[in-house]
Order: structure tokens, then sequence, then C-alpha cells
């Protein structure tokens, strides 16, 4: 999220390739950055993808065009595991970290307004002295978790952890069922095929419908017929076209 915010600000800059600077990422890191592409993204985030194109900005034909998501080049996280500021999760990529804040005064936004922070006139130096102290400790206690901050990073982290489930639960139902629904909301049983219409062929293969395009070849003839149920037209001899248009006066 913290790239593509950077990106999207250097993007208004002009600066479109600001991570090829000397210094922005070692050679690993860029290298890893560079293989990276949407494709990966979709196949990470994807519902249930396991074959995608290559190119995702242009149309494949099936089922050459597609590939295994395996094939596709993934992003490898170790090359910034010395970025971790927790050496004890280094290279474990799932762990957690969360970092307390102290909560601040709903009475006074700013740290000048705090009365505390005023210095009489007439003080004494000793007491001016001994004033400093007191806000410095108070300062210091401020910053320190306290145990509501805890209870709340607790209560968020069990709802993240119950919408989770909740999820993986519908995955896991989606997944056990292997029929398909086709276009008309007809159900339809794994490996069933049927056609679409005259051109198009669909199977329902684990849970997923797969539609298979005939691509017509080219006519010679300049007036080229196509019957009723075919996709693709083509030329016939004088006498068949006089027993075509008969046949299709009579279906009329």
């Amino acid at each position: 999220m913290c790239l593509l915010a950077a990106q999207f600000k250097r993007l208004r800059d002009g600066d479109r390739f600001w991570y090829e600077n000397p210094g922005t990422f070692t050679p690993a890191q860029l290298t890893q950055l560079k293989q990276t592409s949407l494709t990966r993204v979709m196949c990470d985030n994807g519902d249930n993808i396991t074959r995608i194109q290559r190119d995702v900005f242009r149309v494949a034909e099936l089922p050459h065009g597609y590939g295994s998501c395996d094939d596709i080049p993934q992003i490898d996280l170790r090359m910034w595991q010395d970025c971790c500021e927790d050496c004890r999760t280094k290279g474990q990529f799932n762990a957690l970290s969360y970092h307390f804040r102290g909560r601040r005064s709903a009475e006074h936004s700013y740290k000048e307004d705090d009365p505390a922070n005023s210095i009489p006139e007439n003080s004494s130096a000793e007491g001016t002295t001994e004033t400093v102290v007191n806000v410095t400790l108070t300062s210091k206690t401020s910053t320190e978790p306290s145990t509501n901050d805890f209870q709340e990073f607790v209560s968020d982290m069990q709802k993240t952890i119950t919408s989770l489930r909740k999820q993986i639960k519908r995955l896991e139902t989606r997944l056990s069922k292997t029929d398909c629904t086709d276009s008309e909301g007809r159900e339809r049983t794994d490996a069933e095929r049927w056609k679409k219409d005259s051109c198009t062929t669909c199977e329902c293969r684990d849970a997923q419908v797969t539609c298979f395009v005939e691509s017509c070849p080219p006519v010679e003839c300049k007036r080229p017929v196509k019957l009723k149920g075919t996709c693709c037209p083509f030329c016939l001899d004088h006498a068949d076209v006089g027993k075509q248009q008969e046949a299709d006066f009579n279906d009329n």
C-alpha cells in the first residue's frame, strides 16, 4: 500500500521511474518489483483463479492463450527481511506487529495549550526545574501503552478472525459444489456440455463454466448460405440454392 501511494505521488510529480534511482531499492529488491505484474495480483487475490492469460490487458483465446498461475512470477518478500523492526520476526511475513501509542488528551489538542507546560514568571529557578521535570515525566507516562489500547487491539483481532472464518467457510462450501449455473440460470452438472448458441459450446468443469466459440473459415462465393442451427455460412451450387429457397418457403 505504501509503494502504491508513493507511485501515484511520483506520477503526479512526473517522476515515473523513481524506483530506479540509486539508493531507493537494492538490486535484488528492484528485480522483484520489476517481475511482478497485474496477472500475479489477480492470481493471488481473485476468486479461485487458476488459469489466466499472461497479459490481462489483451483478450486471449481458449485454451492456448491461458496458462497456469503457478507459472506467473511472484514477488519474493525475503528481499525485504532486513527492513523488519523486530529481528525475531525476520523472515516471518505473516507475523503481526502492533505499535502502541499513548492516547492524546481530549481537552488540549496542542501541547502548548496545556497549563502544565506554562511556567509562572515569578517562580524561582528551583521551581522552574521541578516543573520541567514533572512535565517530562507526564509526557513519558502518556506515551506508554494503556490497558484500553491493548483491549481494543484484541477486540479488533477477534473481529478480523471471525470474519476470516466466515469467508473460509463460504469458500469451502462453494468449492465443494461441483455443479454450474449457465447464463440463463439453469443448473448444469459437472462435465456437462451444451450449446449456448449455434457458434458457442459451453462445458461445466469443477464448478466453472468454460465456453468455446467456433471460428468460421472464409467463403469464396458471393452469396454464402447459412442454414438454421449452423454456425458458419457455406457455398451452394445453383441447383442446391433452389432447393434451399423452397425449403425455407415451406418452413415459413
